[in-house]
């Protein structure tokens, strides 16, 4: 009978620690989800607020040990102390190598090229990484060859350059031809006038045609989507105006015959 009322107690004090556990991870991670929505988008060093978080998930986890040690009778004054110094030291120390700790360059979510796979991060594990493209397939790359390979990262910037390279038949009116590129791009609405409005080079004058290059910023999600109605935009105007003409591959061939033969 006395083994039982021990029982009890300790299932009390468990009871009272995981209380305590659950209700301070959930207020840490309310805090944690307020944090990301209001104040993560303006911080430059963002890899704090996840410092941060994670002390304090240690913290809670560790007063409760010691709440429960005490609940059972153990002296915990000086193993209490010793455990939450070691909690902050650590936090502390993390916060000032955390710069020159190795880390990848992109996380969960973020439109990325890697290892020529081009696709959404799903997730990062100590082994791989995994990309989903988007015919649906997942790549999983091992974290070895990522560290190793260039890394092309879309999501890491708020806005991205469309750059739209086209040919154009050296007879047409050109000055036309630049002000649709142009004209198209802005009649937009998801093309930006920041950090620059939409712009064109002259890049080439060949025999085959004049190449010339369009470029507008949009928005990093707006990207892909605005890439291909920019080009569908560009061939209907193209074929639509009799002045505007995108130029064909040609390819020159010299025929030759020896002397004496008659060339058929």
């Amino acid at each position: 009978m006395e083994i039982l009322n021990q029982l009890g107690g300790y299932g009390k004090i468990i009871k009272d620690a995981l209380y305590i556990i659950v209700g301070g991870m959930l207020l840490i991670y309310c805090l944690q989800k307020l944090t990301k929505r209001f104040i993560f988008p303006h911080l430059k060093r963002k890899r704090i607020v996840h410092i941060v978080f994670g002390a304090l998930y240690t913290l809670v986890f560790v007063i409760s040990v010691l709440l429960a040690l005490d609940g059972l009778g153990l002296d915990i004054r000086d193993s209490g102390e010793l455990a939450i110094f070691i909690v902050l030291i650590g936090g502390v120390m993390i916060f000032f190598l955390s710069p020159y700790l190795p880390s990848l360059p992109f996380r969960k979510g973020h439109l990325v090229e890697v290892c020529g796979v081009f696709g959404e991060v799903e997730s990062i594990s100590t082994y791989h990484t995994t990309i989903k493209k988007f015919d649906g397939t997942i790549a999983y790359i091992p974290n070895t060859g990522v560290i190793g390979s260039t890394i092309t990262n879309y999501s890491v910037k708020p806005s991205l350059r469309i750059e739209l390279t086209v040919s154009v038949e050296s007879t047409c009116d050109l000055e036309k031809a630049l002000s649709s590129l142009i004209l198209i791009m802005k009649e937009d609405s998801r093309v930006l006038d920041t950090p620059a409005v939409p712009f064109f080079e002259v890049l080439n004058v060949q025999a085959s045609g004049i190449d010339v290059m369009a470029a507008c910023w949009v928005n990093n999600e707006d990207y892909i989507a605005t890439r291909s109605d920019l080009w569908r935009r560009i061939v209907q105007e193209f074929r639509a105006d009799r002045d505007l003409a995108l130029s064909l591959p040609q390819q020159e061939i010299l025929l030759t015959h020896m002397k004496g033969e008659v060339p058929t």
